[in-house]
């Protein structure tokens, strides 16, 4: 699996602490902004609140953020709540909606020439346009965002839209000039320590090499972002990369580790709940059980019972 980021956008900064849990931090806004006034500082809280609260109340508070900028004519609090609304629509799969959104928080960027704001929103119509098929508006647009986020250093930035052309040009098959921005990227992380940042370049480093059928080169990268995916316990990130590495020792002809890692990908899987993992792990598990039977000419009883079990798990 590829990764791809799109963000919201605040610009607002909210003085709250946040030193236990997302949870306690949504809880303390929620406490602020029953005291708050009709007032920027209740755009600010709402923004935040939109960045922790859970998927379902995103919508809730970035149209009241959207209201209250409105009548207060607080242009930024406009384009932030415009951008986060299209982020909200991009994930209900809405996308002419939020194509909607992100151009009109575009366009109020452009007349504040907040060029932070500029680079956001073009990240995240490139975004929509690739999820539309239009593959040359999306690489137009994150390269776009690629030059102004250069222009202002913003390192960790300009390593998002690097790996974001990477992956657009992975989806149009051109998996060289993929490798090419995700070494990019993976420079630009690594240069300000950005962990979640440095692994994602490193698997997706690693999905190249390996469609490149470069097996050893691919082992190494996704061992590499394992290691940093296990030290800030990113689970879901962890079970991608243990199937990556187990699907590369299948190809690579050694079942025993191929299954070793499969099998520690699927319990993953199961164990957080994700449908997509289950069924890639299980899939692959499915697929070694039925070679080894194969080979065995049909005595190896063991592995077509196994075979058959995983192939019910992910079909």
């Amino acid at each position: 699996m590829i990764f791809r980021f799109f963000l919201f956008y605040s610009l607002f900064q909210f003085s709250v602490s946040i030193s236990f849990s997302q949870k306690s931090t949504e809880d303390s806004l929620l406490t602020s902004l029953n005291q708050s006034k009709e007032d920027t500082g209740r755009i600010g809280i709402l923004l935040r609140l939109f960045e922790v609260c859970e998927e379902k109340d995103m919508l809730k508070y970035s149209e009241e953020a959207l209201r209250l900028s409105e009548k207060l004519n607080d242009k930024r609090g406009i384009a932030s709540s415009l951008n986060n609304m299209g982020y909200v629509y991009a994930n209900l799969g809405k996308m002419e909606m939020a194509l909607d959104y992100y151009l009109k928080s575009m366009k109020i960027w452009d007349e504040l020439g907040d060029k932070k704001g500029i680079a956001t929103a073009l990240n995240e119509l490139g975004f929509v346009y690739d999820a539309t098929g239009r593959r040359d508006m999306a690489l137009e647009s994150y390269e776009k965002s690629l030059a102004i986020r250069i222009q202002l250093g913003d390192k960790k930035d300009i390593g998002y839209s690097l790996n974001n052309i990477g992956v657009e040009y992975k989806t149009i098959g051109n998996i060289d000039k993929a490798l090419e921005y995700f070494m990019k990227s993976l420079d630009a992380w690594e240069s300000v320590k950005h962990v979640e940042g440095v692994s994602t370049a490193l698997n997706n480093i690693g999905f190249c090499y390996y469609m490149q059928n470069n097996l050893l080169d691919a082992l190494q990268y996704y061992r590499k972002g394992l290691e940093l995916q296990k030290e800030v316990r990113n689970m879901f990130a962890v079970g991608n990369s243990l199937n990556n590495i187990g699907g590369v020792y299948h190809k690579l002809g050694d079942e025993k580790k191929a299954i070793e890692y499969s099998e520690e990908a699927l319990k993953i899987a199961l164990e957080n709940n994700y449908p997509e993992f289950i069924a890639r792990s299980a899939k692959l598990l499915a697929d070694i059980y039925s070679l080894k039977a194969k080979i065995s000419f049909g005595k190896d009883e063991e592995s077509w019972k196994k075979a058959y079990e995983y192939h019910k798990l992910y079909s």
